[in-house]
């Protein structure tokens, strides 16, 4: 009778422990999920792009020591105005497989131990397309009549695609860019938050085009103006990062003679679209 006692003992206990491992296996999983989700960036649109631009922390702990990790490369350029002759020079980088000094004066390309070279961002342009693809880090317009040349961005960026849209009295270079770490991961790259720019070949400017706490999916030229239709996708989670299948998505217009962005869609009429999907009218 003893025995038979201690059995159902040691099958409750172990019944007991069994279920208890169940759900500490579970919460484990969940929370790798969760962090391979928010670190890594599955499920992300952007999660095979490249590792990006070292942060401001991370370039701090390099210049403590007068060192760098990553090289300026200057991609083929593409004539974007023929009549004026003016080129647009993409700025790519390579990543050093380990850091080196910085050498003092003028940026020689030839004084880096090119063996150290872990990879090279490549940039790949159709011959007489409209957009044209890489990983870049800044971008150059330079005029081949005057010599003259200007630098888009005084700091650090990082953009993959560059759209040229041909206007009647104008050259309008688009891009979807971002300029900070927003995910805080050490890197500033596409899965970041990300604003439009747009800079005009005529003027001679960089506009830029954002909402607070919240990143750019896509854009398009309204057909015969220079207006945008854009969708944003709201940072709800705070996470720094935005993923469509999870946040919420907005569209706006942005009135490129006023330069402001614009609801196409009236609060009212968004209220109570909501309301109808909540079941609260």
């Amino acid at each position: 009778m003893k025995i038979e006692k201690i059995k159902n003992y040691n099958q409750r206990v172990l019944a007991v422990f069994g279920t208890l491992g169940v759900i500490v296996v579970l919460v484990l999983v969940i929370l790798l999920t969760k962090l391979l989700i928010d670190e890594f960036g599955w499920l992300h649109p952007y999660r095979n792009s490249d590792t990006g631009i070292l942060s401001s922390d991370k370039i701090e702990e390099l210049q403590k020591e007068n060192k760098r990790q990553q090289l300026i490369s200057l991609k083929f350029p593409k004539l974007v105005d023929t009549l004026n002759q003016v080129y647009i020079i993409p700025v790519s980088r390579i990543d050093l497989a380990k850091p080196e000094l910085i050498n003092d004066g003028v940026l020689d390309l030839y004084d880096s131990d090119f063996r150290n070279v872990l990879n090279e961002q490549y940039c790949c342009s159709p011959p007489d397309g409209k957009n044209f693809f890489g990983e870049f880090v800044n971008m150059i317009i330079w005029d081949y009549r005057t010599q003259k040349t200007k630098t888009l961005f005084d700091l650090r960026v990082n953009f993959n695609e560059i759209q040229v849209d041909y206007f009647s009295d104008d050259i309008l270079v688009t891009f979807k860019a971002a300029t900070e770490d927003t995910r805080e991961d050490g890197f500033i790259n596409l899965a970041d938050l990300k604003g439009l720019y747009v800079y005009s070949l005529r003027n001679e400017k960089l506009y830029k085009v954002s909402l607070p706490n919240s990143d750019v999916l896509d854009y398009q030229y309204i057909r015969g103006t220079r207006d945008l239709i854009i969708q944003f996708a709201i940072d709800k989670n705070e996470n720094g990062s935005c993923f469509q299948e999870i946040e919420p998505t907005i569209i706006k217009k942005y009135d490129y003679a006023k330069k402001q962005l614009v609801d196409i869609i009236d609060q009212k009429t968004i209220s109570e679209l909501q309301k109808v999907l909540e079941g609260s009218k």
